[in-house]
């Protein structure tokens, strides 16, 4: 299986977790990094998921199990239970309705798989082992921290705001690089 790298926008998006351990708890931290509205559906669910939800309005979960209609107008689902059989359903079911889906340990059952991350604001720096080596992952997400730092994403923020100033300072795109790229030397 070889999988397609790519960004996509889930900020608003409507997300579905079924799970409630501590599996699901990181899947809940990462699509709440990302901006979605994450809704949680276990029969057991932990403290610290509870934590979260009492202070993060775009976390909604409910103490019952998993039913089909869950996955009504979702626009990714992760599956983060014990129960083999439940999950091979989820994922089967989610694929026939296109819906992208994880089943956490499983890639066989998975449409997209999450990457290890480093996120400093709007610089996002992802490395995947295609769920070969978690551990060669978490390696190199270490090497990307010391890279993506604070003040990257600061300057990030910072170039964004000055695109268009600098566009019209420096018509001449090679000019315009040479400028940015000593602004970004600055701080590597």
């Amino acid at each position: 299986m070889a999988y397609f790298p790519m960004f996509v926008d889930i900020n608003d998006a409507d997300c579905l977790i079924v799970g409630g351990g501590k599996v699901a708890l990181r899947k809940v931290q990462v699509l709440l990094d990302f901006g979605a509205n994450v809704f949680l559906v276990a029969k057991e669910i932990s403290d610290d998921i509870l934590e979260i939800a009492k202070d993060n309005k775009c976390l909604r979960i409910e103490n019952r199990a998993f039913v089909f209609s869950d996955l009504d107008e979702k626009a990714v689902v992760v599956v983060a239970t014990n129960d083999n059989d439940l999950n091979s359903e989820i994922s089967i079911a989610c694929k026939k309705r296109a819906i992208p889906v994880n089943v956490v340990d499983d890639k066989e059952k998975c449409s997209f798989i999450f990457p290890a991350y480093v996120k400093e604001q709007n610089i996002v720096g992802a490395v995947s082992s295609a769920g070969n080596s978690p551990v060669i992952a978490q390696v190199l997400k270490k090497k990307l921290s010391e890279i993506i730092t604070k003040d990257m994403g600061d300057l990030n923020e910072k170039l964004g705001d000055m695109r268009q100033e600098l566009i019209l300072k420096y018509p001449d795109e090679a000019k315009r690089k040479e400028t940015v790229l000593k602004m970004i030397e600055n701080i590597l």
